[in-house]
């Protein structure tokens, strides 16, 4: 169903087919138990991943950070805090405000209800957001509850990303924005995924930033039916004989065992050194640097998703030296 369908139609057709079922009924059922909107939850990265291009191993986190979309459960909550925010509301049907104050009756009372579930589920947050209780509640303070949870989803988000080594590119980036200073944003609908407009060269890109690339350094995390234990890092060297980490800046700057490999370099080299002379001279102390340079810029990130694909293409060709 998805294919190749671009990132930013992806997250229409995602808001106006597939959210709408997942959100369903989160308004007046909250998720207490999370073992039951896990089902839901499996949905939405499913689709996501298969958006982006990635597989099963791929993190979570970055499925969000990179689309601007929030996690289901974040944004069940928030469905809920907007409905008693309209339950409060003075102009609301006095029966469901006495519905309401049921619940909140209960809670007081060490009961269950809808009013303990959403407390429940508020304190349960990676970053615990507070429910007061229902007196003095207004639609305006129901709405920067909501705001609150929403920023708890950031800052989640946001530790997933700077925690993780695989995601070592992503780490304190700032968004080149169009007509403004590059900003750290959180959630936005990545540069790359807007300007990339090669499907395969866009996946490529993707799967570098988030490590799903067919490098050695990645692939040989994980188990496999006749690998049955993880390689240590320092084992998991460059498959043309290089004995060097087959890392991502082993593989675009510094491998020179396959010929074809560095006419492809050469000829990328060539046309980013208008846009960065340091990728003239670069070495392993800033290899780094210099990626992250080249893809978080706009008028070069096609060119990194290109070269990306190519790389990774020529990889593809040889196999993999399991130690």
């Amino acid at each position: 169903i998805i294919g190749n369908l671009p990132p930013k139609e992806g997250r229409i057709l995602y808001m106006a087919c597939v959210d709408p079922h997942l959100v369903s009924g989160a308004d007046v059922v909250i998720d207490s138990n999370p073992k039951l909107v896990e089902s839901l939850e499996k949905v939405q990265t499913a689709f996501l991943r298969r958006l982006l291009g990635l597989g099963a191993y791929s993190m979570r986190a970055p499925l969000f950070t990179e689309l601007g979309l929030i996690p289901l459960s974040y944004r069940r909550i928030i469905l809920a805090l907007r409905y008693v925010g309209y339950l409060v509301d003075p102009k609301t049907s006095p029966y469901a405000r006495a519905a309401l104050e049921d619940s909140y009756n209960l809670y007081l009372n060490s009961h269950q209800g809808y009013w303990m579930d959403l407390a429940l589920v508020m304190s349960k947050l990676r970053y615990p957001v507070a429910l007061p209780g229902l007196t003095g509640l207004t639609p305006d303070l129901c709405a920067d509850l909501a705001k609150e949870v929403h920023k708890s989803a950031l800052k989640h988000l946001d530790g997933e990303v700077q925690a993780s080594t695989r995601l070592y590119l992503l780490h304190d980036r700032l968004e080149p924005l169009k007509d403004e200073a590059p900003q750290k944003i959180t959630l936005i609908l990545r540069h790359y995924l807007e300007l990339v407009t090669n499907p395969n060269h866009r996946k490529a890109i993707t799967r570098l930033l988030v490590s799903q690339h067919p490098l050695a350094i990645e692939r040989m995390r994980y188990k496999s039916r006749y690998h049955r234990v993880e390689v240590p890092r320092d084992l998991r060297v460059c498959r043309f004989g290089c004995r060097e980490i087959e890392s991502v800046e082993h593989a675009l700057f510094f491998c020179k065992k396959k010929t074809e490999l560095v006419e492809c370099r050469r000829g990328f080299v060539n046309a980013m050194q208008g846009f960065d002379p340091t990728v003239l001279t670069v070495a392993p102390w800033n290899a780094t640097r210099v990626l992250r340079g080249l893809i978080f810029r706009r008028d070069t990130v096609c060119q990194v998703a290109k070269y990306a694909y190519k790389v990774f293409a020529i990889f593809n060709g040889e196999v993999m030296v399991w130690p």
